[in-house]
């Protein structure tokens, strides 16, 4: 019995030494781990502010970077997950904008996004609980920040970000993308294809009562709803001078696209959509921008729902009221017949020359097919979707957003967004090649649905009119 107790002690002194030395063990790894981690983040923060200085890299200041008196990672406690509705998210000037906790904080203060620094400085590697810690932290404050409404819009201190994406693009394949830099003869043959189905379906509803038909409403959705959003995205591709070399040509062609649209739209369309792209966030300039009145009067669940039903009136609207092109602006001192001959004028006579022998052959009701398609195609429809898609802010630090989905089919890829606002001399055929000849500029969060785009815009407190990045006009 004595030399099993003697055993047993020897045993159970032997464990403790070993549960010692194994606690001492632990003790060094991991202080020596947090050395390393926090040499190497010194290290990361060195070399990217040498390489930001020096001008080894191309300047990234052109990228946005919301502007904020807070550093770009917060040391504050979050706000309690009980506050009440009235209190808002504090405006972009207050808060911090991207936060990744894959990307050195140095980085990011050097106005760089979240996406472009992975590209231009190594990430940081981070292992074991520190990682699963700061990915729990960044899930916590996105669910929070989900929770409360926005009372003001990303305000941007730097320019729009396709500038500079475009000339990191061109740097490392000028020769892949300036192939791809032409115009595409299909283009012309699908917006005769798309114009003569609205305009035979158009002729199918030209009997009386057709309006009282579950028939004709169910065309009107699915047939001509997705017909007269795709003739809007062959316009926009058109007024891009994509599908023909010559002008006059592209300008005639764009016409005829908008014949089934009913109102004259193409010619005005270039004017502000030019400002689209060269000034974007530019508050008062570009013209997709929601006002503040629009995002202080909808900012609701019921004013989300208004304005997604008739937002193509506000696409319409909005731009003869807020803003004033500056690409091509009109220009004033015209002969008449500059006027008559203009691209303007064309496009008036064309539509009130074509709804007028279409109503004296056809009837009215042919007309009300064309007009409730329109309504209906822009309201809750799923190729309207790309509206709110497109540049509306669902994850803070992106403002350009890109759907990949089988919905481009129909909408001349209209979906690769960032791709055609970083090249939009590039036609829709050929910006998947785009996408394919650069992936790593493109590795960043997409819209995965343009129908569920509404559930998000509609039932997210904190997605609304104010989620847009705006910037002061210099």
């Amino acid at each position: 019995m004595r030399t099993v107790s003697s055993t047993a002690t020897t045993t159970t002194a032997t464990s403790a030494a070993a549960a010692a030395t194994a606690s001492t063990t632990t003790t060094t790894t991991t202080t020596t781990t947090s050395t390393v981690t926090t040499t190497a983040s010194n290290s990361l923060r060195t070399a990217a502010a040498g390489s930001l200085s020096t001008g080894t890299q191309p300047t990234a200041r052109a990228f946005v970077s919301f502007s904020s008196a807070a550093s770009p990672i917060s040391s504050k406690a979050p706000p309690s997950l009980s506050t009440s509705r009235r209190d808002r998210q504090p405006n972009s000037r207050d808060s911090a904008a991207y936060r990744n906790h894959d990307t050195d904080p140095a980085i990011l203060g050097q106005g760089v996004d979240a996406h472009t620094a992975k590209l231009l400085v190594p990430k940081l590697a981070k292992t074991g609980a520190a990682d699963q810690w700061d990915r729990l932290q960044g899930q916590l404050r996105q669910q929070r920040q989900q929770l409360l409404p926005r009372s003001d819009f990303y305000w941007a201190a730097t320019p729009e970000p396709h500038a500079l994406r475009r000339q990191l693009m061109l740097q490392k394949y000028p020769r892949e993308i300036r192939a791809l830099m032409r115009v595409e003869p299909l283009t012309k043959y699908v917006v005769v294809l798309l114009v003569a189905v609205q305009l035979f379906s158009a002729y199918a509803f030209r009997f009386d009562g057709a309006l009282a038909t579950w028939q004709f409403w169910l065309a009107a959705y699915v047939v001509g709803g997705t017909v007269s959003s795709s003739l809007f995205l062959s316009i926009h591709e058109m007024t891009h001078f994509l599908a023909f070399k010559s002008r006059a040509l592209g300008k005639a062609a764009a016409c005829f696209a908008n014949i089934p649209v009913v109102v004259p739209y193409c010619s005005e369309f270039k004017r502000y959509h030019a400002d689209h792209h060269r000034f974007q966030g530019i508050d008062g300039v570009d013209a997709d921008l929601p006002t503040r009145f629009e995002a202080a009067l909808l900012d609701s669940f019921l004013g989300k729902l208004f304005f997604a039903t008739f937002q193509i009136f506000f696409y319409a609207i909005r731009p003869g009221l807020t803003a004033v092109p500056r690409a091509s602006p009109l220009r004033s001192g015209r002969s008449l017949s500059e006027l008559f001959f203009s691209w303007y004028t064309l496009n008036v006579l064309t539509q009130l020359v074509s709804m007028s022998l279409l109503v004296r052959f056809w009837g009215v009701n042919s007309l009300l097919y064309l007009v409730v398609s329109l309504l209906l195609g822009g309201s809750i429809h799923p190729m309207a979707g790309h509206y709110i898609a497109e540049h509306y802010v669902f994850n803070e630090g992106q403002e350009t957003y890109s759907y990949y989905g089988w919905l481009n089919i129909f909408a001349f890829n209209v979906g690769y967004h960032n791709e055609h606002h970083d090249f939009p001399n590039i036609p829709w055929t050929l910006l998947t090649k785009l996408r394919k000849i650069a992936p790593e500029f493109y590795d960043m969060p997409v819209c995965p649905s343009w129908s569920g785009v509404f559930y998000k815009f509609l039932f997210t407190p904190s997605v609304g009119l104010y989620s847009r990045v705006k910037r002061k006009d210099a």
